[in-house]
Parts: C-alpha cells; sequence; structure tokens
C-alpha cells in the first residue's frame, strides 16, 4: 500500500517511499493497523527481490482492470495534496481546484 501512494507521488526510490509513508501514517492507518509503522526502505528492497516482475505486472493490471469494472469516470490523483502541499499540483489554491471539481471540469495533475 505504501508503495501504491508512494509512486504516484513522485517517490522516486524506496527511501522516498519510506519518508512519504511516515509522513503520512495516520492516511493508510484508515485501511490497515501499520501497528509497527511503516517499513524501512531496506525492507521494501528485500521484499521487492523476491517479486518476480512479470508475475508483479500482471497482477497489478489483474487488479487496475478489475478498478476499472467499479469505478467510473476520471479518477483524480493529486500527490501534492496527499503531501500536505496548500496548493494542488498546477499551483492554485485549493479552493480553486474544488471549484473546478464543482463544475465538472477535467485537470490531470501529476504529483
Amino acid at each position: 500500500m505504501t508503495t501504491l501512494v508512494g509512486l504516484p507521488c513522485r517517490a522516486d526510490d524506496f527511501d522516498e517511499i519510506e519518508l512519504l509513508g511516515q509522513e503520512q501514517l495516520a492516511w493508510p492507518r484508515q485501511f490497515l493497523p501499520f501497528k509497527d509503522g511503516i517499513p524501512q526502505a531496506r525492507t521494501f528492497r528485500k521484499i521487492y527481490r523476491l517479486f518476480d516482475p512479470q508475475a508483479l505486472e500482471r497482477a497489478f493490471s489483474s487488479w487496475v482492470a478489475g478498478l476499472r469494472k467499479r469505478i467510473t469516470g476520471v479518477v483524480a490523483i493529486d500527490g501534492k495534496t496527499l503531501r500536505g502541499s496548500k496548493h494542488d499540483a498546477t499551483g492554485t489554491q485549493k479552493d480553486i481546484a474544488a471549484k473546478i471539481r464543482e463544475r465538472k471540469a477535467d485537470y490531470l495533475v501529476r504529483c
């Protein structure tokens, strides 16, 4: 889960994924207990070395395909908001971004 949040937020390596996870621990705890906190970067490295890259790709693709059946429309992912920025990724105030969404306008945000 930490990796799935870290990658869209432009965490470039496991150290950054760990840091982002520590900064935002309250959010993933809504879904899983994380009783021992976020794993260390070296733990992520050890685990991911064990994965078969093709099998991981197939599993991820299957998961996303399953989501597509349940979600309609656009899913906006704004990593800067997740990281606690006072502005969204386009540099506008959050209230302006909310007005864009209220009017059902589309905008693409990249972390």
